[in-house]
């Protein structure tokens, strides 16, 4: 009897580690521009990205990501994304709101192109090349 109660005694398993979180690889530094339009631009430094995007002369969306680099899926993850919109009513008066502070998503690393999947908001990726004749933070 002894025997079998040993047998059904759950084997509890060690503690999995989390995956050391990898640094963003500096080569990948620098500004990068929307490809179709060129109306979004963004940086990319040891902070992050910072994307300005421009949907008109009068209203632009500022991205705050902190992404982290997933060097097994060669990509740039991130969460707690913030998307902040502004519309200037005058050279001197605007007005700012933030649409979420929750964003999610990541960035496909292709050569020189970063592809961005943004999963709150809709639309396919868009693809930002980097500007190679830009001066690296």
């Amino acid at each position: 009897m002894l025997i079998s109660l040993a047998a059904c005694a759950k084997k509890e398993e060690p503690a999995s580690e989390p995956a050391a979180s990898v640094a963003v690889p500096e080569e990948l530094y620098g500004s990068y521009y929307e490809e179709i339009a060129g109306r979004g631009h963004f940086t990319l430094d040891e902070n992050g990205i910072v994307c300005n995007w421009s949907s008109s002369a009068s209203e632009t969306t500022e991205y705050r990501l902190p992404v982290e680099y997933d060097e097994e899926n060669a990509r740039l993850t991130y969460e707690n994304g913030v998307r902040t919109d502004t519309v200037y009513e005058s050279e001197t008066k605007s007005s700012s709101t933030v649409i979420y502070e929750d964003g999610t998503g990541y960035f496909e690393i292709d050569g020189n192109k970063l592809i961005w999947y943004n999963d709150k908001e809709e639309g396919g990726p868009s693809t930002f090349i980097k500007d190679e004749g830009a001066v690296n933070p």
